[in-house]
């Protein structure tokens, strides 16, 4: 299983990765041709409205967590007949779920747009059309968890990589059709994003049902499995509704007191944000269910392996793409958007930080999950983070200083991985605690070197391309061979020259 694991990790993190670069590039092509065609103002429009939905989809999101979580969990222990009560329950639920989302967006949703909202009066009509759209694609998406959770388990990434891929070259033919529309931009760009959801949505669901034995709903649901995956999904949920109150609070505030221009450049650091995490998600998408699996056999000496090996990993790739971006964030912004709104880098830059710790504290969150005991870091790290909308209304009203929950949302990450990575040793007893800071700590140390090298480079050039290449090769450079030579055990060295001989 070990062997077979490892290939079948390195195997779906190679897929994901060869989507990634496709959809980055992607993607920064399109937000750039969107964001002109669309104009400032409907770009923040577009964000804000649709993360009103969001606001509820926290209840989602603790739910796929459950789901995912128990799925993987049977399958690691190989009850076939649990697996198949697992998914149903999950089914249930969230077409609960679905229905609650439903009627909370479309009451205090839709108050809180009308008569809260700063949106000008001659785009309310535009904007309730995004409204609308995005509840009813939210709400099939809530639906769809299970199936997309069961893909996951079952490891079959390749499907999910191929779709993902074909799916960006389907978002260059929505640009391609907004920017020759004579409809209203705004408008017809939610209904075209709306289409492709569901159609990406009913595909994932008819893979499952055809390839899967236990994506066959029934209603002879054990009560018991359903109580767990309640509980679970409850403390899940007070996390969540913290992380979406954090993200979606302190989005309306910027509005209330900066206006939709504002908004348009938090869009942007939410872009930026979100390609980022996504080279970390690939690790993590890939892993998860190798460690849930494996503390479900009570192989805890592999999940130790696959925990501190993916710790690494994700430590250095965020760090070899968060720290050019820092250095030349203002170049990249001016080559990439030519009209860069305000505040834009300022934003992009403490959320590029807030993402190293943001990926690390998912990675070390899966073991407490795999244990069945999420209450802690859900209870703990959830009144950090909710207290992010109270204190940044507060600072608002005082200083009006628009950076500042970026800075409160990095430091409360910091926090919230030591809480949840203490509360991992505590799970898993193979690991030490020292051992894991000591090693983060030593490597934090190697790529802060790192950025010093490549600084003291950008001060000696001129703004260019060149100096943007010339910066991500220092950095990079110097960063791996940091690592290599004084990041990693001996052993570690021992295998990657080894693999690197045999190769070629």
């Amino acid at each position: 299983m070990g062997l077979l694991g490892d290939k079948l990790i390195l195997k779906n993190t190679l897929l994901l990765y060869l989507r990634q670069f496709i959809v980055l590039f992607v993607a920064l092509f399109t937000s750039r041709v969107v964001l002109k065609t669309l104009g400032a103002e409907n770009y923040g429009i577009y964000g804000v409205v649709g993360g009103i939905v969001s606001l509820f989809g926290f209840i989602n999101a603790s739910l796929s967590s459950a789901t995912s979580r128990f799925i993987t969990y049977e399958m690691g222990r190989g009850n076939d007949l649990s697996l198949r009560e697992t998914f149903s329950a999950a089914v249930i639920c969230h077409i609960v779920i679905a229905l609650v989302v439903i009627v909370l967006s479309e009451t205090i949703g839709l108050w809180f747009l009308q008569n809260k909202m700063v949106i000008p009066q001659e785009r309310m009509t535009a904007a309730l059309w995004v409204f609308h759209l995005s509840i009813v694609s939210a709400a099939i998406g809530i639906t769809q968890v299970p199936y997309t959770a069961s893909i996951i388990s079952h490891e079959r990434i390749d499907i999910y990589a191929y779709i993902e891929i074909a799916t960006v070259f389907l978002k260059l033919l929505i640009v391609y059709i907004l920017v020759i529309g004579k409809f209203d931009k705004l408008i017809l760009y939610a209904i075209l994003n709306f289409l492709l959801s569901v159609g990406l949505m009913l595909y994932y669901r008819i893979f499952c049902i055809r390839r899967f034995n236990e994506c066959h709903f029934s209603l002879g649901v054990d009560q018991t499995l359903l109580k767990r995956m309640v509980l679970f999904s409850g403390w899940d949920m007070f996390g969540n509704l913290s992380v979406t109150a954090r993200t979606q609070g302190v989005a309306m505030l910027i509005n209330m007191f900066f206006g939709v221009i504002a908004n348009a450049a938090s869009s942007i650091a939410g872009q930026v944000q979100g390609a980022v995490m996504s080279f970390s998600s690939n690790i993590l998408m890939s892993v998860k269910p190798q460690i849930i699996k494996s503390y479900a056999a009570h192989d805890y000496e592999r999940t130790k392996t696959l925990l501190i090996n993916s710790t690494l990993i994700i430590l250095y790739l965020m760090c070899i793409i968060t720290v050019p971006l820092i250095i030349e964030m203002d170049f990249v912004l001016d080559m990439w958007l030519e009209d860069v709104p305000p505040f834009c880098t300022t934003f992009c830059s403490f959320v590029l930080l807030f993402n190293i710790f943001s990926a690390l504290a998912m990675l070390y969150l899966t073991i407490p999950h795999a244990a069945e005991q999420n209450k802690k870091p859900s209870l703990i790290n959830g009144c950090m983070y909710i207290m992010a909308v109270p204190i940044t209304y507060i600072v608002f009203r005082i200083c009006k200083v628009i950076w500042f929950p970026y800075l409160y949302n990095m430091l409360t990450m910091v926090a919230g991985f030591i809480v949840i990575s203490f509360l991992a040793c505590k799970y898993l007893p193979t690991i030490s605690k020292i051992g894991i800071y000591t090693m983060l700590i030593k490597n934090l140390f190697l790529i802060l070197i790192s950025f010093l090298f490549a600084m003291l480079l950008k001060s000696s050039m001129e703004p260019s391309l060149l100096r943007l290449i010339c910066v991500i090769g220092c950095s990079t450079v110097s960063m791996l061979t940091l690592g290599f030579l004084c990041g990693i055990g001996k052993n570690s060295r021992s295998v990657i020259i080894g693999y690197v001989k045999s190769k070629i």
